[in-house]
């Protein structure tokens, strides 16, 4: 024991929560790229470029499923192996890492939704509704735009995990896709800051 402690100081290397902080990180950059264009996108654009906008975020999506799989993947075998020598004291992994791999890996299909939906819209006859710059829809992206670039994923919790969905007043037809995009970016936004704010708190 002496000996391998010599080599290797006291910390819970293989539990290093940093991997899945990767993850994290990379969800929320994703979540921003989307909500971006989504702001930059031309209500007036011709069907050309709607093409062009569809293709662009099927791509963030089918990126998002595979880099983060493949993050998650070398999390995880790090845990692993980390667990291995549970019978080392000090080289013990932190409980809580497990359980905040698992949710992170629950959010890699939702940060692959976001786009895959939001191509959808923009494909439909809710494309208007979505980009018009006068409306609520696009006032609500740029709301969540300045939340996530000046609090960041480090910031205070949201008060209201609701507060950019569409309100319940506000109904117009083929509203129920945009209504949902709306609900997981909050969700996953707040899941996010709160994933960041544990992950902070694991030692090792």
């Amino acid at each position: 024991m002496a000996v391998l402690l010599a080599v290797v100081p006291p910390g819970n290397y293989g539990g290093d929560p940093g991997h899945t902080r990767k993850i994290n990180s990379f969800h929320w950059q994703s979540v921003q790229t989307v909500v971006d264009f989504l702001v930059s996108c031309d209500a007036t654009s011709g069907e050309a470029e709607v093409a062009k906008h569809i293709k662009t975020l099927n791509s963030l999506s089918n990126k998002i499923l595979q880099k983060s799989t493949n993050m998650q993947g070398l999390a995880v075998d790090f845990a692993k192996d980390a667990a291995r020598l549970h019978n080392f004291p000090y080289l013990q992994v932190d409980p809580k890492l497990k359980g905040e791999i698992a949710k992170v890996t629950r959010d890699i299909y939702v940060a692959r939704f976001i786009p895959h939906l939001a191509a959808q819209i923009m494909g439909s006859e809710s494309r208007m509704l979505l980009l018009d710059k006068n409306g609520l829809v696009q006032q609500r992206l740029e709301e969540i735009r300045l939340n996530t670039l000046y609090d960041g994923i480090a910031g205070k919790a949201l008060e209201n995990k609701d507060s950019f969905r569409l309100p319940s007043s506000y109904s117009p037809d083929n509203s129920d896709d945009i209504d949902l995009l709306l609900l997981c970016i909050q969700w996953l936004v707040t899941e996010m800051k709160d994933h960041e704010r544990t992950l902070q708190e694991i030692k090792y």
